[in-house]
């Protein structure tokens, strides 16, 4: 019996860990450092994340579409990027981790918004 309860307490925990590290896996040593300026064309307020969806000015002004990866909707409104504070048509500064150099993705480290207000998540 003891032997049991002790399986199934080492497997509960391992899930537990497995899944608090879930949304920092897709970001590794190989990720790439992005700075990006642009547009917000969308912004998507629903868990388990905040996505804001904004263009970015290539040297030949193409705009790039980039998908912003944020923390859950009430960690980052409780870091100030509130809806008002984050709206489609802004003109905002994010930096953050590429993990996959195939796509226009960045796991958010940092947004400075358009009153030049910075938001540091600390990852």
């Amino acid at each position: 019996m003891q032997k049991t309860l002790a399986v199934i307490v080492a497997t509960v925990a391992l899930v537990l860990v497995t899944m608090s590290a879930a949304p920092m896996a897709e970001v590794n040593a190989k990720s790439k450092k992005q700075l990006l300026k642009g547009k917000i064309t969308s912004v998507e307020w629903i868990s388990p994340n905040v996505i804001i969806h904004m263009d970015v000015g290539d040297p030949h002004a193409r705009p790039t579409p980039w998908t912003i990866k944020c923390p859950p909707p009430k960690r980052f409104q409780s870091l100030g990027a509130t809806k008002d504070a984050v709206q489609r048509g802004m003109e905002i500064v994010v930096y953050g981790d590429q993990p996959d150099e195939t796509r226009n993705t960045i796991v958010l480290k940092s947004i400075t918004l358009p009153d030049g207000k910075k938001i540091d998540l600390g990852r």
